[in-house]
C-alpha cells in the first residue's frame, strides 16, 4: 500500500521534473542554434583583428616613411642654412659696412669743405692782388703812350 503509493508520487514527480528539464534542454539548444559557434566566433575575432593588424601596419609603414622623408627634407635644410650666415651676421655686416660708409663719407664731405674753404680764401687773396695791378689793356696802352711821346 503506502509505500506504492509514495513510489508512485516520487515518480510522478520525477516525471514532471524529467519533462520540466526536457522543456529546458530543449530551450538551451534551441538559443545555442541561433547563436555563432565557438569556432565561427573565434574564427571572426582572428579575421577581424587581423584585418586590424594588417591596417595598422600599414599606417605604421606610412607614418614611417613620412617621417624618414621629413627628417631628409629638414637635414638638407640644416646643411642649406649651415652654408648661410644667421640674420643677426647679416645684419651685423650691413651696420659695420653702413657705418663705415658713413664714416668715410663725413671724413670726405669735411676734406672737401675744408678744400673749398682754402680755394676761397686764395681766391679772394688773388682777387685783391689783381686790384693792385692794372689790367694788361691798361698796361699796353700805357706803354704805347710812354714809347709815343
Amino acid at each position: 500500500g503506502e509505500s506504492a503509493d509514495q513510489h508512485a508520487r516520487e515518480l510522478a514527480a520525477l516525471r514532471d521534473a524529467h519533462g520540466r528539464h526536457d522543456s529546458r534542454l530543449q530551450d538551451i539548444q534551441e538559443s545555442h542554434a541561433s547563436h555563432s559557434s565557438l569556432d565561427e566566433r573565434l574564427e571572426y575575432l582572428e579575421k577581424t583583428t587581423g584585418e586590424s593588424a594588417d591596417q595598422y601596419a600599414r599606417e605604421l609603414a606610412a607614418l614611417r616613411e613620412a617621417h624618414s622623408r621629413h627628417d631628409l627634407s629638414f637635414k638638407e635644410i640644416q646643411e642649406q642654412s649651415s652654408h648661410h650666415s644667421s640674420l643677426a651676421e647679416r645684419v651685423g655686416y650691413l651696420e659695420t659696412a653702413t657705418g663705415e660708409s658713413a664714416d668715410q663719407h663725413f671724413r670726405e664731405l669735411a676734406e672737401l669743405r675744408d678744400a673749398h674753404g682754402r680755394h676761397e680764401s686764395r681766391f679772394q687773396e688773388i682777387q685783391e692782388q689783381s686790384a693792385h695791378h692794372s689790367s694788361l689793356a691798361e698796361r699796353v696802352e700805357y706803354l704805347e703812350t710812354a714809347m709815343g711821346e
